[in-house]
């Protein structure tokens, strides 16, 4: 079987050949519907294909959000129930705990900065972070839309194939 490439070639090839004959414009469009069945079944096969790659891209994308919401849920309630056991040794004075399996100890950690109020911090203490500037293409689209020329933009149309 001809690939839809191959089809479409050829369909193109002998519209030309017919194009530059001296043959009547209804003989013309007689052949072209004739040979426009083979690549009109194939471009509807390749559309079902398309169907059902978007179909299981979907199924994949729900499964995707719903495995992501039960992770969070569940490191949500592994810090909740590390809380828990960390309160639970602290209140009890217990630092450490062994079992067979592992060992429970409660650690104190490097020192850290919390910033109570950013407000009264000293500027030599503080530090600029540059802002990362992109083109806002919805404002370019509509300046250029009203008649403004925008340097190093333009509006072009492109094509896409849409499936009903």
């Amino acid at each position: 079987m001809n690939s839809l490439y191959d089809i479409a070639a050829e369909y193109r090839e002998i519209a030309e050949k017919l194009n530059d004959s001296d043959f009547d414009e209804q003989t013309i469009a007689d052949t072209l519907e004739g040979m426009s069945g083979d690549l009109v079944q194939k471009c509807t096969n390749v559309g079902f294909f398309i169907r059902n790659m978007e179909a299981e891209s979907e199924a994949m994308k729900a499964a995707e959000e719903s495995i992501a919401k039960r992770r969070a849920t569940r490191d949500s309630k592994i810090k909740r129930m590390k809380d828990y056991l960390l309160n639970a040794m602290i209140s009890t004075g217990k630092t450490k705990i062994e079992s067979p399996w592992f060992v429970l100890s409660v650690c104190n950690n490097q020192e850290s900065v919390v910033v109570d109020a950013d407000s009264q911090i000293p500027e030599g203490f503080m530090r600029m972070i540059p802002a990362k500037y992109e083109p806002d293409k919805v404002l370019i689209k509509k300046a250029i839309q009203s008649g403004l020329e925008v340097e190093g933009c333009h509006l072009a149309r492109s094509q896409s194939l849409q499936i009903k």
